[in-house]
């Protein structure tokens, strides 16, 4: 089922002329099917935690990231060196 963040209707889109699963602002346009709903139980357990947690748990993710980025371009490209391999990784987690 997809749902759509509070407040934005698509209605309200389809009456301003735009596709009414997206969403466009002068400087970006989101994509509401491409957006991740969290479930209830993630909601409750966000909730019993810190702010600091939550920061540690998101730069948590961010390393395991990069991690897992750099391993798969070691293996795609052994002969990379440390520089072109870490220039690659923050290119790809920029999205650029």
């Amino acid at each position: 089922m997809l749902h759509e963040p509070t407040g934005l209707s698509s209605r309200s889109c389809h009456k301003r002329g735009v596709d009414p699963f997206t969403l466009e602002t002068p400087c970006v346009q989101i994509d509401l099917r491409r957006i991740e709903l969290i479930d209830a139980a993630t909601v409750a357990l966000l909730k019993t935690m810190s702010p600091s947690q939550k920061w540690e748990m998101a730069n948590r993710m961010v390393i395991e990231a990069r991690e897992a980025i750099s391993y798969m371009l070691k293996r795609q490209h052994p002969n990379w060196d440390h520089v072109r391999l870490s220039e690659e990784v923050v290119r790809r987690m920029s999205h650029r």
